[in-house]
């Protein structure tokens, strides 16, 4: 399973975002993955989780079992060593 969080940067309303990350799910038929959005306008949230909001940041992929992160990628580049970093760190979590 997965669980996406989208950063809404450009202050977009926040209905129009969710029915975007609607289309997004049915689209590609994403039944197993959790997609939301959080906006710089939630602060209290953006703190408590420490999301970095800086512009240098893409995407930040956490592995986690039981609760506990196992990995993290900081800019994770979806090529072929990129996700061999990521599938090595997923098998070594369901190991």
């Amino acid at each position: 399973k997965a669980f996406v969080i989208f950063m809404n940067l450009e202050k977009k309303d926040a209905s129009t975002l969710s029915q975007t990350l609607t289309n997004l799910a049915e689209k590609y038929g994403l039944s197993q993955v959790a997609l939301t959005h959080l906006s710089l306008q939630d602060s209290r949230s953006i703190e408590a989780y420490r999301v970095n909001t800086s512009p240098e940041v893409k995407n930040t992929v956490f592995v986690y079992v039981n609760k506990k992160v196992t990995a993290k990628f900081v800019n994770l580049v979806a090529d072929e060593k990129g996700l061999a970093s990521l599938e090595s760190a997923i098998g070594e979590a369901v190991k």
